[in-house]
């Protein structure tokens, strides 16, 4: 399925990302969690990728993004998979961010045909 976006819809995507603190990339279309890892590499480089989802969604695409990073032989750390819907809430973060501790690895959110970075 391919969705046409006028002129004026991809300068205000444009002017979003630029005004963005933390999101890099916003892409969505049929099958883009299959190239997740195209995606990533000129963003992050050779950094490590860490999918971040919760069961319902890992469940729904999160293997794919990971399996993209492999086939690319690009360095995916283990997945960190919430049992519910996550969300911008402190404890989330806390779990996040211990995770990303012992490594360099970029978290990266895994939606159905969506990837933010």
């Amino acid at each position: 399925m391919s969705v046409s976006v006028s002129k004026e819809e991809e300068r205000l995507f444009e002017q979003t990302l630029g005004a963005a603190r933390d999101t890099r990339v916003f892409a969505a279309e049929e099958g883009i969690r299959h190239r997740a890892a195209q995606i990533f590499e000129p963003v992050f480089g050779s950094q490590p990728a860490m999918i971040v989802a919760d069961r319902n969604t890992f469940a729904a695409a999160g293997r794919d993004v990971v399996d993209s990073f492999r086939r690319a032989n690009r360095a995916c750390t283990e997945p960190l998979v919430f049992s519910t819907n996550i969300g911008a809430d402190y404890q989330h973060v806390e779990a996040i961010e211990a995770a990303l501790r012992p490594g360099r690895a970029i978290p990266s959110l895994s939606g159905r045909e969506q990837s933010t970075i």
